[in-house]
């Protein structure tokens, strides 16, 4: 059997690619990590800031849970903040309190929907 001989020009294109291609992987993976954890903060700083408006308004009138002025306060929340896609407000027993959607699915209690999302205070989803 032969073996197959290339010229030295091929093969310092296949290394070139090779090498190339290296580059734009570990340089992918790191912007993609990056991104990752600014968005993640984002996320997690806006729940934060939403636990508070929500216990300031509680704080100020208990009688505001369940009721629309909670929804929509959630809801213009939500206006405010592009990476977030949904708000919803879970009680201690999976009840939704408020959500920033409601002509949105339905799911009482949120375990029964199928999906992770949510406990009891404040859950986002994008």
């Amino acid at each position: 059997m032969r073996s197959w001989r290339s010229s030295l020009s091929t093969k310092i294109l296949v290394y070139f690619l090779a090498v190339l291609a290296t580059v734009v992987t570990v340089t992918g993976y790191f912007q993609y990590r990056a991104m990752h954890a600014a968005m993640y903060s984002n996320v997690e700083a806006s729940a934060s800031n939403l636990m508070v408006l929500v216990q300031s308004l509680v704080r100020e009138d208990m009688d505001v849970v369940g009721t629309e002025t909670l929804s929509r306060a959630v809801g213009h929340f939500k206006q405010q903040l592009p990476d977030v896609g949904d708000v919803r407000i879970y009680d201690l027993e999976g009840r939704t309190v408020a959500d920033s959607d409601p002509g949105g699915p339905a799911c009482e209690p949120y375990w029964e929907c199928g999906s992770a999302e949510g406990a009891a205070g404040a859950s986002t989803r994008s």
